[in-house]
């Protein structure tokens, strides 16, 4: 195989050494040392000179540091780099061995910030290697609206075995962002952004109202124009997650979690049977107290509790009897007491977050990034 990069070794070629010859010349900081050297009676230097001088020898038109580190011009640093990181035989090894590497034979000013820039910076590393460091960016909370179902999470559960006489493959799972309510919707993984804006419509914008906010991920049913074009004449926005960032629509995640394991237990061996349990699922969820807000998401979109057949035993006792203003401000007093849980819950969440991650630096809004993918 043939090395297209040059290696570490005690006899330089002659076309690096003629190439470090010419590089001396344009280089602010070995060009001053050279000049000095080169005469036979040179002047006595300053003292910030001096330190530059300490240890530098002049051998055969060629400068040294410390007798034996031959010195490096600017021009032929990334090159000299490469062949000592690149090379099958170096393995792609990190910014400490790399280092090691270099400064055992060769020298040049600030010699580790450039050979971390090089390795840090290299796109094959990059690629290959797990992060070893804290995640970049901090956790950025989603906004909190004033009412239910103003924003919702879509996300699709799929590759399931065929259920019904329709053969349901896949579930449409939307949840609300405020309260935290879940709709079950079975469908097919080949339903497309039509069929997909249909159910949604019907079992979504048809009951709960149109939504200012839709945050979905990347599926090609939902970045279709068709889908984006449909919910823009409406008024609604169609928020996009960054690719791989789970964390956008972490409640959807989870939710898909909790909806595998529920289904798991439920349909047991009968793998065809689980869209008869979908609703069943959907009740004992949104019937369940969500610890983020504090109420179960029935009572906050309703204004009371849902009966379950625990309480369907009980003694028929006495209903209070309130007017609507009542009703009303109660349940004003149960979303607004539900956002504040939310935002207290999310301080919680984005401090425990932001312990293993770190500011994100130098990264603008248009920048391309390499994603690494954990899921």
């Amino acid at each position: 195989m043939e090395l297209q990069s040059l290696t570490i070794s005690a006899i330089q070629s002659q076309a690096f050494l003629d190439a470090c010859r010419r590089g001396y010349s344009a280089d602010p900081f070995f060009h001053p040392v050279l000049q000095h050297l080169s005469q036979q009676h040179p002047p006595a230097p300053t003292p910030d000179f001096a330190l530059r001088l300490r240890d530098m020898s002049l051998c055969a038109s060629f400068l040294y540091f410390e007798r034996n580190r031959f010195c490096v011009p600017r021009s032929q640093q990334g090159t000299l780099v490469a062949g000592v990181h690149s090379p099958p035989h170096a393995a792609h090894f990190g910014i400490g061995k790399t280092y090691r590497k270099v400064a055992l034979l060769y020298y040049w000013p600030k010699m580790w910030r450039s050979v971390a820039s090089f390795v840090c910076t290299y796109d094959g590393c990059q690629r290959s290697k797990g992060p070893t460091a804290a995640r970049p960016g901090l956790l950025q909370p989603l906004l909190i609206l004033l009412h239910p179902w103003e924003s919702t999470y879509i996300d699709r559960l799929t590759d399931l075995p065929p259920s019904g006489d329709e053969g349901f493959d896949a579930i449409l799972v939307v949840l609300c962002q405020l309260i935290k309510a879940v709709i079950l919707i079975p469908t097919h993984s080949i339903a497309g952004a039509e069929e997909t804006a249909r159910i949604y419509r019907q079992h979504i914008s048809c009951k709960k109202g149109f939504q200012r906010h839709i945050v979905c991920d990347r599926n090609p049913r939902f970045v279709a124009c068709f889908w984006q074009t449909l919910h823009a004449s409406s008024g609604s926005e169609v928020d996009f997650v960054t690719a791989s960032h789970h964390d956008t629509m972490g409640a959807a995640e989870r939710m898909n979690r909790t909806l595998e394991e529920a289904l798991r237990y439920l349909v047991d061996t009968k793998h065809s049977r689980w869209s008869e349990f979908l609703c069943d699922v959907e009740f004992a969820y949104n019937s369940s107290i969500y610890e983020g807000t504090g109420f179960a998401p029935l009572t906050l979109d309703g204004g009371k509790s849902p009966l379950i057949p625990p309480a369907l035993n009980l003694l028929v006792s006495v209903k209070l009897s309130f007017d609507a203003r009542e009703f009303l401000e109660e349940h004003s007093q149960m979303i607004a007491a539900a956002r504040d849980s939310l935002r207290s819950a999310q301080q919680v969440m984005t401090r425990n977050a932001n312990r293993r991650r770190r500011p994100a630096e130098n990264i603008q809004v248009g920048d391309y990034v390499l994603v690494h993918r954990t899921w």
